[in-house]
């Protein structure tokens, strides 16, 4: 819901990414777009499109 709240607000938060492998990314972004999709008995989907701005660190 954060990512949605900035969407609405259009706000460049920091994001961090955490990987599969434990890895991070932290960047600051804008959010272009924010969906949600839901199903009785499923699962919730969310994906987001993000403008990037600056650099990404990772560790």
């Amino acid at each position: 819901m954060y990512i949605l709240a900035r969407e609405t607000l259009n706000v460049k938060p920091s994001i961090k990414l955490i990987l599969r492998n434990g890895a991070t990314a932290t960047f600051t972004a804008y959010v272009n777009k924010f969906n949600s999709r839901r199903a009785v008995d499923q699962s919730i989907r969310r994906s987001a499109e993000l403008r990037i701005s600056g650099s990404i660190t990772t560790a």
